[in-house]
């Protein structure tokens, strides 16, 4: 047994070295061991990866979007919208904080981070939107027509009317909310 495995040791050491001696002499000859179209394959390979990247990062946005319209903010609800709604990472499998994680910067780096530009009639923002999000939940507007008006407001179809009470009544809860940080800040200045 012994010395067919030293045999064995010394045949694939004498294969490996007249293997690469034919190999230092076909380049030496000029042939190449690559394929001809290697930089052409590699562009392809580029263009294709951005695409897809591209197209997923996209899904992502849309689904994030709707997302922020549930209320799920933090990594871990963003997991468990994903998952609920059977929407698969980029690889095919479930979810995990580092996948949104990553995808979220992502996002961020493609300056993409807010959902497809949300501008209701009243002028508001994406950052206005989330605004409107919690002041409906604050209301006690909830499940279905909560997202029904969300989603009048992000397609911007509120009647202007209703729309101007909105903004009013974001701007009324802002100032209460910047009202009572100057008392706070007062009253602590106090000390």
């Amino acid at each position: 047994m012994r010395s067919a495995i030293l045999r064995a040791e010394r045949d694939g050491k004498r294969i490996s070295r007249n293997t690469k001696l034919g190999q230092a002499k076909a380049r030496e000859q000029g042939v190449r061991f690559d394929s001809p179209k290697i930089a052409e394959a590699r562009a392809e390979s580029i263009l294709v990866r951005r695409t897809n990247a591209s197209e997923c990062r996209e899904e992502f946005r849309a689904v994030f979007f709707d997302a922020k319209i549930a209320g799920a903010v933090t990594d871990p609800e963003l997991v468990d919208f994903f998952n609920a709604k059977a929407f698969l990472s980029p690889n095919g499998r479930l979810w995990t904080r580092a996948n949104v994680g990553r995808m979220r910067r992502e996002l961020e780096a493609a300056g993409s981070s807010e959902p497809p530009l949300v501008v209701g009639p009243d002028g508001l923002t994406p950052s206005g939107f989330d605004r409107f999000r919690r002041v409906l939940v604050a209301k006690g507007i909830s499940g279905k027509e909560l997202t029904e008006r969300l989603y009048l407001f992000s397609a911007g179809k509120l009647h202007e009317a209703t729309a101007r009470q909105l903004a009013e009544t974001i701007e009324k809860k802002e100032r209460e909310l910047r009202e009572a940080a100057t008392a706070e800040e007062e009253r602590w200045g106090s000390f």
